[in-house]
C-alpha cells in the first residue's frame, strides 16, 4: 500500500517508509481494510414452485475503511499535537487518498466512530480509525478534452503541372476520453457560449442531452452540465433544466468514451469542454 492520507492529513508513505510531519512526528499505517470492492444489496429469493429464485435489484453498498496509524515524535506534546492536527483532518467531508502503487485513488468520507488512540510510550501511540464512505466508487485524476461544433474551412487542390493541396482546417466536434478504472465515472460538461439549442450525444451508448433552441447563451456565458446528479446550471448557478428536451444523462464507461457537440446553429465560437473522472469498484 502506497501513500495514506485523510483530508491532506499524510498517515504514511506506504510499507514501513514513515511521513515526517511539521510536529517532527513520524506516521505508518498498516492494516488497512475496506479498500477492495464493496458489497452489493443483491438479495436471491427462492421461486415457491420452481428450480432456483428471484434475484432483486442489485447496488453497491456503502464502503467502510478501517485502518491502525502509529506514530512516535520527539516528545509527549509533539505526538499530542499531531494526534490533534490528525482528529481535525478526520472532521467534516473530507477526502481519504491512498496510492496503491498505479497512482493515487480517493473517496469523500465521514466519521462515524471516533480514532482510538492507544499510548504504547510517553513519546509512541497507535491510533485505529474508522471512515464511512457514502459513495463507494474510488476515483482517479480527471481526464479533459475540449472542441467546437463541427466544421471544415480552407482547402483546395490546384491543378498545377506538380499538383498541391492546401490543407483544410476540420473541426470534429468530438471529445475522446478513455476510462481505466472499472466503474462508471461521473462526468462534467462545461458548454461555452455563444450557443443556441447545443445536445451533447455520447457516441458508444446513444445518449443525447439536447436542450431547445429557446436556450440561447450569449458571448461569455456558459453552461455547467454535472451528469452524475442529472443538473445543467447557467453560469454554475442558475438550473436550466426546464430547457432539456431530451434527457440522455451519460456517465465515464469503463474503456474508450465519445461525446458529440452540435447545436441548433453553428457558431465558430462555441466549445463544450469535458471533464470525466476514471472511476473503480
Amino acid at each position: 500500500m502506497g501513500a495514506v492520507s485523510i483530508g491532506g492529513f499524510v498517515l504514511g508513505l506506504g510499507g514501513d517508509l514513515p511521513y515526517v510531519d511539521s510536529n517532527g512526528c513520524s506516521w505508518i499505517t498498516e492494516d488497512i481494510t475496506g479498500w477492495g470492492p464493496t458489497n452489493t444489496t443483491l438479495q436471491i429469493t427462492q421461486k415457491e414452485r420452481g428450480d432456483g429464485g428471484w434475484s432483486s435489484a442489485k447496488y453497491r453498498t456503502p464502503r467502510t475503511v478501517t485502518g491502525m496509524s502509529s506514530v512516535v515524535g520527539p516528545s509527549t506534546a509533539a505526538v499530542s499535537a499531531s494526534l490533534d492536527a490528525f482528529y481535525s483532518a478526520c472532521d467534516g467531508y473530507p477526502l481519504l487518498s491512498i496510492d496503491d502503487g498505479q497512482g493515487p485513488r480517493w473517496v469523500t468520507v465521514e466519521q462515524q466512530y471516533a480514532p482510538v488512540p492507544t499510548w504504547t510510550s510517553p513519546v509512541a501511540c497507535n491510533v485505529s480509525w474508522q471512515m464511512e464512505a457514502a459513495e463507494s466508487r474510488k476515483f482517479g485524476t480527471p481526464l479533459t478534452g475540449t472542441t467546437g461544433l463541427p466544421s471544415v474551412s480552407g482547402g483546395l487542390t490546384v491543378p498545377f503541372t506538380v499538383p498541391f493541396t492546401i490543407n483544410s482546417t476540420v473541426v470534429s466536434g468530438r471529445v475522446a476520453l478513455t476510462n481505466p478504472g472499472t466503474a462508471t465515472g461521473p462526468v462534467i460538461l462545461t458548454i461555452n457560449g455563444p450557443v443556441t439549442g447545443p445536445i451533447i450525444t455520447h457516441v458508444g451508448t446513444g445518449l443525447s442531452l439536447a436542450f431547445g433552441a429557446s436556450l440561447t447563451l450569449g458571448a461569455g456565458e456558459f453552461l455547467l452540465v454535472d451528469m452524475d446528479n442529472r443538473k445543467a446550471l447557467a453560469q454554475g448557478q442558475a438550473t436550466r433544466s426546464q430547457y432539456i428536451t431530451l434527457r440522455g444523462w451519460s456517465g465515464f464507461e469503463k474503456g474508450g468514451n465519445v461525446w458529440a457537440f452540435a447545436a441548433a446553429s453553428y457558431s465558430a465560437t462555441a466549445t463544450l469542454s469535458v471533464s470525466a473522472t476514471p472511476a473503480w469498484l
